[in-house]
């Protein structure tokens, strides 16, 4: 991550070792958003040999393609992601290493002074300069025409939701909590989750042995089972369980729920439960003070959904709906790059005017 590159204390201890004790040769800057949904902070690939210290390191920065320039913070995001095929040119250049708009060098003199500091920019970006605003209303132009042809799409795909049957079924008719436990044993090792908070999925939190394990007596957790946050379900914290997590444990504050697929498709639940406006439904399910509120489970079980009968129905609305989030995503990258595109008009016609006058 980027703050490792210019972060005090042990951070520049560990730079410094790493320039002194190693050949650091090569640093690979890329944008944000390369490792989204998980992180928008911009990441670096450092790549060094044993064997001598460092003489000089290139620093390669890796450019945002042209036909991204409408990505919204000049950014990669989940739904618009770093693809291989683009990293070609560090590959032409690896080889034949020169200085141009994306690389240069620094001697391990040079970064010293500057307290062993890699987050360095490249110095072409020491100097200002503006795109020609008639150019600027063209790429507006062009993406609110994309982001009309967006929104057409999805009003066509979600208007076909208006013509289905799905009456409303309690939640406790198609998921139920599981009561399979395991007793932990000091010897053997266990794999621990984590749930997000706004319906981002959960993960592994840690695999650890289970001496350091105080909570003896836990449920078993399984892959496509139903997870939450009894503290955290109100601010969105559920996921369905990914096949990272199968096989493992969860404490009664992780309540779990078997999926009866015979009757719901995962995926469509996923978006019946996991939006944003079922938050203030579930505020209204938690009990307690104001920063210790636990959804109460047993009312949970009886929130009522709205489901299609046939599986085949529910599997093909999950797919429409999985289509219409990704063209909303795009659609909230293109307005985002447009927002930003109208927002530079102003500098860059000043900049314009001046030039002219020089």
């Amino acid at each position: 991550p980027n703050g490792t590159l210019y972060e005090s204390g042990v951070a520049q201890k560990l730079r410094e070792d790493l320039l002194t004790d190693f050949n650091l040769h090569t640093v690979l800057r890329l944008p944000k958003g390369v490792f989204e949904p998980y992180t928008d902070i911009a990441t670096n690939i450092l790549f060094f040999d044993t064997g001598r210290s460092t003489n000089e390191v290139w620093f390669y920065e890796h450019p945002l393609p042209e036909h991204r320039a409408h990505l919204k913070g000049k950014k990669y995001s989940a739904t618009d992601g770093l693809t291989w095929e683009e990293f070609k040119p560090t590959l032409e250049w690896w080889p034949n290493r020169v200085e141009n708009d994306a690389a240069w060098k620094l001697t391990f003199e040079e970064i010293e002074k500057q307290d062993f500091d890699l987050a360095q920019v490249h110095p072409r970006h020491k100097s200002v300069s503006f795109a020609d605003p008639a150019g600027i209303v063209d790429e507006v132009k062009i993406l609110m025409e994309r982001s009309n042809s967006i929104i057409r799409t999805i009003e066509a795909e979600l208007l076909s939701l208006s013509r289905l049957s799905a009456p409303n079924v309690p939640l406790g008719d198609i998921i139920s909590k599981r009561r399979e436990t395991v007793r932990i044993a000091d010897e053997e090792y266990y794999t621990r989750p984590t749930v997000q908070m706004h319906f981002r999925g959960a993960k592994i939190r840690d695999r650890v042995q289970g001496a350091v394990i105080g909570t003896k007596n836990q449920f078993t957790i399984y892959a496509n089972d139903l997870i939450l946050s009894r503290i955290d379900a109100r601010n969105g914290a559920m996921a369905i369980v990914p096949t990272a997590l199968d096989g493992g444990i969860a404490t009664n504050d992780f309540p779990v729920f078997e999926i009866d697929t015979s009757r719901v498709d995962p995926q469509y639940l996923r978006f019946a439960l996991f939006q944003p406006e079922m938050l203030r439904i579930y505020e209204n399910l938690s009990r307690g003070s104001t920063n210790r509120r636990r959804i109460a489970v047993d009312e949970f079980l009886r929130l009522q959904i709205p489901l299609p009968e046939g599986l085949d129905e529910q599997e093909a609305v999950a797919k429409l709906l999985m289509r219409s989030e990704l063209n909303i995503e795009n659609l909230s990258e293109h307005l985002g790059g447009t927002i930003e595109e109208i927002r530079s008009l102003i500098s860059a016609s000043l900049f314009h005017v001046f030039a002219a006058k020089s």
